[in-house]
């Protein structure tokens, strides 16, 4: 069964609509919605799971909250790698330009963001959690704006309110900015369901880390926010020391920036002792989608402000490709659908299809890589993390064919849009067990050669694509005894 995201068990409570914190005229909404104007009062929006009658102690409180945040990454970095892949860069445009750059540049630092989230659950001594849901057809389903979607004035407004700091945060020049397009984001959304700010998640991942209920560290949450996390939680509700796992077990997995081929601005932080485990919390916060301002570098939110505000109304007419949101490949291509992101061109399904064998073998890569003990396994875990899933499938495989899927036709009567796109389709959750992740690696490579066999035998295969195919089978051919060696250590 495809993996069922744990977002769902979050509920918000209705969306607050007083105009005056959004400093919008009444007339230019319909049913307008407010931006929180405190932190408390955005963590009062967020309703998480109680936790009586079902006791949960603090370390499982927090585990469940960093397995959403990962969800929470992951969702983000895709749709802002998609929004750069719809940009139309050989137009050598300035402000195409940007745009796309900014959006890879968010991307690279929400994957330090999930990465650092899997270090904090190594922390604790808790698995590594990659899985993530496939992007809803209904939104109101599921409590974040997140999809793969084409740039539009519609969808980076959309953007700027999911990762937007409480009104009071956001510096008076940006607060019209920010206030139009928070409107325009609940427009565009026919007001069916609210866009919700998840930086309060991290908020309440911080207070858990903390040692006490005095305000604690680099991010020091003010009284009232105390006063609400004391009013849900109670008393003494932290992380205890025996919480976390042996020292020398969290350093020998948790991740390292010098394994990612990151720049200065992917945070891939250590998460232990307590002390950095409040730093990485706060640097992924302020960063991204956290509700306070205060890093010298700009958020995510800055720069999709920038985007909108500076950048999007210059941009040229036919900057965005006609590629479709949440593209999926049709099960059966002689019996299309009218679904308008559906592929049903057989070609492009293909590609499309090796495409999604990629991304599950990258993340595959990246659990493998990261439960190997760098004190005994250095090499070979540098081997899946840095060559196999970073050089070859991060920065080849899965960046080639998502380019090409945008040229593709996604139909073969030309109905638009006229162009696919790659679909990062998930699936089931990832294998819990080394024997059954290595396993699912060689079906998967299995299933990936077959596909490349097929388009291989196309006639409209270009040189640029038969290079793709070809670097990609040999690539696999060189790892497949290192595959069935794992599988005879871990399977017999």
């Amino acid at each position: 069964m495809p993996f069922i995201s744990r977002l769902r068990s979050l509920q918000w409570s209705p969306a607050q609509r007083e105009l005056g914190l959004l400093g919008v005229e009444a007339q230019t909404l319909e049913v307008p919605r407010a931006a929180p104007k405190t932190l408390e009062a955005m963590i009062a929006e967020m309703a998480l799971p109680a936790v009586p009658p079902v006791a949960r102690t603090a370390a499982e409180e927090a585990t469940f909250l960093l397995q959403i945040a990962s969800e929470v990454e992951h969702a983000f970095l895709l749709q802002y790698l998609y929004a750069s892949y719809s940009l139309n860069r050989s137009l050598r445009n300035a402000d195409v330009r940007t745009v796309a750059d900014s959006f890879v540049s968010i991307a690279k630092q929400e994957m330090a963001h999930l990465v650092t989230v899997q270090n904090l659950l190594l922390a604790l001594g808790k698995p590594l959690d990659f899985n993530r849901e496939d992007f809803p057809a209904h939104p109101d389903l599921y409590p974040l704006p997140a999809a793969l979607e084409p740039v539009s004035s519609d969808s980076i407004a959309k953007y700027v309110t999911a990762e937007a700091p409480v009104f009071d945060d956001i510096p008076p020049v940006d607060q019209p900015t920010a206030s139009r397009a928070v409107a325009q984001a609940e427009q565009a959304s026919h007001h069916a369901y609210d866009i919700h700010r998840v930086g309060a998640i991290y908020a309440v991942i911080y207070w858990l880390f903390q040692s006490g209920d005095q305000a604690e560290g680099p991010w020091s949450l003010s009284p009232a926010v105390i006063a609400s996390l004391l009013a849900k939680y109670g008393a003494g509700f932290h992380i205890r020391d025996s919480d976390f796992a042996d020292p020398a077990h969290i350093a020998n997995l948790a991740a390292i920036p010098e394994e990612w081929n990151g720049d200065e601005s992917m945070h891939i932080d250590p998460t232990y002792p307590r002390s950095s485990a409040l730093m990485a919390v706060k640097n992924i916060s302020f960063q991204g989608e956290g509700p306070s301002q205060g890093s010298e570098a700009p958020s995510h939110f800055d720069v999709l402000l920038a985007i909108y505000r500076d950048h999007l109304p210059n941009l040229p007419a036919n900057a965005v490709l006609d590629v479709p949101s949440n593209p999926f490949v049709v099960a059966n291509p002689s019996h299309p659908t009218a679904e308008p992101s559906e592929v049903s061109h057989p070609t492009t399904g293909n590609w499309c299809t090796l495409f999604n064998l990629r991304y599950r073998i990258l993340l595959l890569d990246l659990v493998a890589g990261l439960s190997l003990n760098r004190a005994v396994n250095a090499d070979l875990r540098n081997t899946l993390i840095m060559e196999w899933a970073v050089e070859f499938e991060m920065s080849f495989a899965l960046s080639r064919i998502a380019k090409l899927l945008t040229g593709k036709p996604r139909t073969t009567d030309g109905k638009r849009p006229q162009f696919a796109g790659a679909p990062f389709t998930f699936g089931e959750a990832l294998p819990n067990t080394a024997c059954g992740l290595w396993k699912e690696q060689l079906l998967l490579l299995q299933r990936s050669a077959s596909t490349i066999t097929i388009l291989l035998g196309t006639s409209s295969l270009t040189q640029n694509e038969t290079n793709i195919l070809t670097q990609i089978r040999t690539f696999d051919s060189g790892r497949r005894s290192q595959i069935n060696q794992f599988i005879q250590q871990h399977c017999s």
